[in-house]
This record gives C-alpha cells, structure tokens and sequence, in this order.
C-alpha cells in the first residue's frame, strides 16, 4: 500500500487510453500483465495505474463501488455533493465545452457518460467532476478531524519519498513541499485533454488556492513543476 500511494510501485504511468471502455477485473489484469518501469521500492516514478489498483483495493475491502464509498466516507461529511463520477446531478450545474473536441468529445462529461461506468482508466486515479465551492469544502475538512484524524492526516502529508532532487516529495496522493518561501505547502495538479486544475494547500496559514481551466498551462507562480495528468479536473 505504501509503494502504490507513494508511486514507488515500479507500475507504469498507464495501460491504455482515458476514452477505452474497461471493467475493474479486465483493467487489473492487463495492469499486472504489464512489465513494471523499475524494481518495487526502489524509487519513484508517477504512476496512474497504482492509484487504480488502490481503488481496487478500497472496492474489496468495502464491499462497495468506489465512487459510493468516498461519498459516503469522504464527500458527503465534508457536504460535498458536486463532486463525483456519476453519483452527482449534474443537469444542476453547467460542464463547460471545448470548442475543438477530441475523439469527438467536448467535455469531460461526455467521456463519462460515453465509458457507461467502465472507465477504470481514470478510476481511483483522477477523472472526476467537481465544483471550486467543493474544493473548499475539501481544503476546510482537511484542517479539522471530523472525516480524517490527526495520525491520519500525519501519514498523508508526511514527504515520504523524493520526487527530485530540488526539495519536492511527495506523500500519500499528495506532492510535499517543506519550505515554500517559509511555509509548508501541499498541492497536487492534474489535467486531461479538456481542463487543468491545480490545488495549493498552506495548512499552517489555513488558506488555499483552486484554479482550473481549459488552458492547460495554468501554472501558478511555480517556474518548472510538471503536469499530473489525471490528479484533478
């Protein structure tokens, strides 16, 4: 579990194409048919699959889809219910269009609705819908304990591993930076072919900043950091 939430599982990025329709049980098996990029344990390396193979491994251990457990254990204590693969309505809310589709698709809307639950190229390791209102219900149940404790959130925030060598780890699903011109900073980005979003978290300030778009090089303040494809939408 540790080697999967800190990418040094040695699996590689990915093993197919976001739009391809595929089932848990046929994406794990081509995953672990898949040669690994490097030994186990021996170093980091961003990796898409691992993350859906820890869905995977919420949904045996639950009994419950993935999308269900995280509203029922995650979204909807922190009164996030714009958040989601299927679960939200989102006739509530509008899903912005790309003038130029891809695969003639034009949001990530339509790619969901087109996978018809069969998308486990994107589950557990990006691919959802949200809301900037979300996102600071998100942040907000963060700073307390009331859906992750104290110890929990010290696992998740800890820089377990380098990510490089200029001060940049990363954690459990999180990127880790120690000083950030004198404070802690936590944050991930993500991105597909439709929208790039980037989520800064400064948990000893209590503030934060959400940005996404359909530029895909919205890249706030930092001069080199490279894009996660599919941590956030």
């Amino acid at each position: 579990m540790h080697q999967l939430l800190t990418h040094t599982s040695g699996f590689p990025d990915a093993i197919g194409r976001d739009e391809e329709r595929i089932d848990r049980d046929a994406y794990l098996t081509r995953a672990f048919k898949a040669p690994l990029n490097r030994a186990p344990g021996q170093s980091y390396e961003y990796s898409n699959v691992g993350f859906s193979v820890l869905a995977a491994v919420i949904e045996k251990v639950s009994g419950q889809p993935y999308e269900t457990y995280l509203f029922n254990t995650l979204w909807e204590p922190a009164g996030m219910y714009a958040t989601g693969y299927y679960r939200p309505d989102w006739r509530a809310h509008t899903v912005p269009m790309m003038d130029e589709p891809y695969d003639d698709l034009s949001s990530q809307k339509q790619l969901l609705d087109r996978g018809q639950g069969q998308i486990w190229h994107l589950t557990g390791n990006g691919g959802l819908l949200s809301t900037a209102g979300d996102m600071l219900r998100w942040h907000r149940a963060l700073l307390g304990t009331n859906i992750l404790s104290d110890a929990s959130k010290k696992l998740l925030f800890t820089p377990h591993v380098h990510e490089d060598e200029d001060g940049y780890f990363y954690g459990y699903g999180w990127s880790i930076v120690p000083d950030f011109h004198g404070h802690k900073l936590i944050w991930h980005n993500g991105g597909s072919y439709f929208s790039h979003a980037e989520f800064w978290r400064f948990p000893e300030t209590g503030m934060a900043l959400f940005i996404a778009s359909h530029n895909r090089q919205v890249n706030p303040l930092f001069h080199r950091r490279r894009n996660r494809r599919h941590a956030a939408r």
